[in-house]
């Protein structure tokens, strides 16, 4: 993350030093690589500049459970101590919508391929398939002769139709 302003009075002259600090180091060339040959880059005059718009967005898939002010609030709330010259309500009703709608899909779709390309090949962990991620989700399948053939038998089932005791 770049030198944060201590000053800051607006979001425009904060957007410029705004990161995601986990992501920061992937996306950040990406998205200013992306935004310039889109020809989106920063309009005189506008609070939501481009750059900051692409990191709200990707804030708001985090944060499904929060509108988009509070997201955009929590985002810059770390500098709010440094300056007090930040209001209380940073955008107007709508402001960010407007901004999305400017910024574009085509923004995202083009940070998407630009992303992907720079994944490195997973392993195979179970069978043909690949784990990346994981959401606490579980699911079952029936204890069919097919099914046991294909996946095999968790090392945790019972044995002879009995729990075993572990204490001996």
């Amino acid at each position: 993350m770049t030198q944060p302003i201590v000053n800051a009075i607006n979001l425009a002259e904060l957007a410029s030093h705004y990161s995601m600090a986990p992501f920061e180091q992937r996306l950040s060339s990406l998205i200013e690589q992306t935004l310039c040959d889109l020809k989106k880059r920063e309009r005189k005059g506008t609070t939501l500049v481009s750059s900051l718009m692409v990191w709200v967005v990707l804030a708001l898939t985090m944060r499904r459970d929060l509108n988009s002010r509070a997201v955009l609030n929590g985002m810059v709330s770390g500098w709010r101590w440094l300056s007090c010259a930040l209001p209380k309500d940073l955008v107007a009703e709508g402001a960010i919508s407007h901004a999305r709608r400017r910024v574009g899909v085509e923004v995202f779709r083009q940070l998407f391929y630009r992303v992907i390309v720079t994944f490195q090949p997973i392993p195979t962990d179970f069978h043909p398939w690949m784990s990346v991620a994981f959401d606490g989700s579980t699911g079952t399948m029936p204890d069919s002769e097919s099914n046991r053939t294909q996946f095999g038998k968790s090392n945790n089932q019972r044995k002879g139709g009995l729990i075993l005791n572990c204490d001996g």
